[in-house]
């Protein structure tokens, strides 16, 4: 057999080498890594206005959940900010290897 019946549509990265979109994406477009980085600052913020608000009287009934859901919440909008931001620096450092491959 020399290979006659192999399919051509197969996907040519069998051994790593090849298109690995998906697979330790770094987070698509520029737009929506801002959007991510924006969205984790935007959820630690709030995070961080639970425990402050489970003191007033009014939130007395939940102020046990609050308090125990503001770190869980803070981790993760410093989880999605820190992606937004590892994704946005590996654009800027591909768009800087483009250019510096085309001068």
């Amino acid at each position: 057999m020399s290979g006659e019946g192999l399919r051509q549509d197969a996907p040519a990265a069998v051994d790593g080498t090849g298109d690995t979109e998906g697979i330790g994406d770094t987070g698509g477009t520029a737009q929506r890594s801002w959007s991510r980085m924006w969205w984790g600052i935007a959820l630690m913020i709030v995070a961080a206005c639970l425990p402050p608000a489970a003191q007033l009287g009014a939130l007395s009934r939940i102020s046990t959940l609050l308090w125990l859901a503001s770190m869980p919440l803070c981790l993760a909008g410093a989880v999605l900010a820190g992606q937004g931001i590892i994704a946005l620096r590996a654009q800027r450092r591909a768009a800087e290897e483009r250019e510096a491959g085309l001068l």
